[in-house]
């Protein structure tokens, strides 16, 4: 979180937002959990009215943060204070209809946290037209996917160097032969699943 030198007055207008908007209205239903919950429209709304009385302006944005997507949320108060949370976005495969998906869970999240609002959603992970649960679910299936691709692409690992040294030595076999097969100057440029292949051709 960034804030400015002095905060106050944006966190004594925080506090009075969070009294008068305990609760967005429940205007979505979940058909996954059959509960009702209020939808990013709901709590925006929800917020507007106290936000404006006390001074507050709300915007919300993403933009690349260290090359990694993020959403950023800026509060300010007519005092000239602001605070400013980034909530990172997952999103491990370029796609606009995931992006927007993420976009709006951390949107509706973001939210929820910093104004302590009841959303009737505080157990399971819904979001408006579902963009929580496909956006969850899409993660979860491609970060695995991911993992299975890293394993596969990853360098080689110290053990696995240690082991080729010791298979070569013992069975009297050239590494140069072995770096030339993968088209490699050293050792440490193959790949994790080359130097997988590479044991078990050496282990036969």
């Amino acid at each position: 979180m960034i804030i400015s030198e002095k905060f106050d007055a944006i966190d004594e207008a925080i506090r009075q937002v969070q009294i008068e908007v305990e609760r967005a209205i429940f205007d979505k239903r979940n058909p996954h959990h059959k509960n009702q919950y209020a939808s990013l429209e709901s709590i925006i709304t929800a917020l507007k009215g106290p936000a404006n009385k006390h001074g507050m302006s709300i915007i919300q944005h993403p933009e690349l943060c260290d090359g990694s997507p993020t959403l950023i949320t800026r509060i300010s108060h007519k005092s000239g204070q602001f605070m400013i949370f980034k909530h990172p976005l997952y999103v491990p495969l370029p796609d606009m209809q995931k992006l927007g998906a993420a976009i709006t869970y951390a949107r509706r999240y973001a939210l929820i946290s910093i104004f302590c609002i009841i959303t009737g959603d505080e157990v399971e992970i819904q979001d408006d037209d579902d963009d929580g649960n496909l956006c969850s679910e899409q993660v979860q299936k491609e970060i695995a996917q991911r993992k299975v691709k890293d394993a596969t692409e990853s360098k080689i690992t110290s053990a696995q160097q240690n082991n080729i040294l010791h298979l070569i030595e013992s069975k009297n076999s050239d590494l140069n032969a072995v770096l030339k097969h993968y088209k490699v100057l050293k050792l440490e440029d193959l790949t994790h699943s080359q130097a997988s292949e590479a044991i078990r051709h050496l282990q036969k």
